[in-house]
Order: C-alpha cells, then structure tokens, then sequence
C-alpha cells in the first residue's frame, strides 16, 4: 500500500525580511525543524511546501513548489525569497511554511515517473484550492489549465457564500467535499 503524504507544519517565520539571509536558513533547518525526532532529517527529504500567511486562526495561501532535490535545498531559493522580499514582507500575517514529505517505499526511486506524477497531480490540486481561497496565489505557470479544470462551485472559486444550487450541494455531498 503507498504511504500517504505526510504533512508538517506550520513553521512559522516571525521575521520574513530575516528568512532571506542564509544564516538564518541554516539555523532554520537546523534549529527550528529538526530539533526533534518528529522533524529528524526532515531538511533531507523530497516532496512539496505551501508558503501562506497566518492571521489568528486562518491561513492566507501564497505559494507552492514542488522538490526535485530535498527541502533545505528548494524551499530558501533565491527565487523564492525575492518574492517573499517584494511580495510578502509588507503584507499583514507571519509568514508560515507547511512541508508535505513524500513518504516513498523503502528503496523506491523518487524519480520514477509514478512518484513524479503523484507529486505533480499533487502540487495542481493544491494550487486549485489555493486559488479559491486567494486568488492573488502566486503560481502562474499552470493558472490557465486550473482555470480550464475548474469544477462549478468547487475548484472555481465561485460557491456561493449563501446556499449553493442544488445540483451542486449534491455533487459536493455525493464526492464527501462537504463531510
């Protein structure tokens, strides 16, 4: 049987100008994450990071990636941090980071195309809810497709705040979106 994603998190980033500087990266993985057993060699693994924004209690989603190396060499990357630098660090939350480790087999390849594909469908249906919940959401590259992808009233971003129509509350209740 796969093993299932495995979700970590949220790492909060009190400072988001300070996330920038290398050193504090290394402390990052060093100190912040792998302090315990939960989070051992966490920095080392592969899989996807969700960059959002806390305001008591709820998250504002802004970003994901996807590895293809571990975490401690993806998540900090220049590109990454110029948009936290230009984008982020004047809007209003602590900035929150949530890893999703790829729980592989034993001695499975990350990159055998099962595992690529798993991440990849992975990565689009988190993006897809991200862009319901903001639709600011950083990730342009695949924001066409999504947009073509679209489910009425759940992956869309169009429920209706009140009641929705029929046809969909059914369609939510009959695939558990609503459970």
């Amino acid at each position: 049987m796969d093993t299932p994603f495995k979700i970590y998190g949220p790492f909060e980033i009190q400072d988001k100008l300070k996330v920038t500087n290398k050193q504090y990266q290394k402390y990052f993985w060093s100190g912040c994450v792998e302090k315990d057993d939960e989070h051992y060699k966490l920095s080392e693994a592969k899989g996807l990071y969700l960059f959002s924004l806390r305001h008591d209690p709820n998250f504002t989603p802004w970003y994901v990636g996807m590895t293809e190396r571990e975490f401690k060499t993806e998540v900090f990357t220049d590109r990454n941090m110029l948009m936290i630098r230009d984008r982020l660090v004047n809007e209003h939350g602590v900035l929150c980071l949530h890893l999703l480790e790829n729980q592989k087999q034993s001695g499975e390849d990350f990159h055998k195309t099962s595992v690529v594909e798993s991440c990849t469908w992975i990565e689009d249906f988190i993006q897809q809810m991200c862009r319901i919940k903001n639709p600011e959401f950083f990730n342009l590259s695949k924001s066409k497709f999504l947009l073509k992808a679209a489910i009425e009233g759940i992956t869309d971003g169009t429920a209706n705040p009140g009641i929705p129509p029929e046809r969909i509350r059914t369609f939510r209740k009959a695939i558990g979106f609503d459970d």
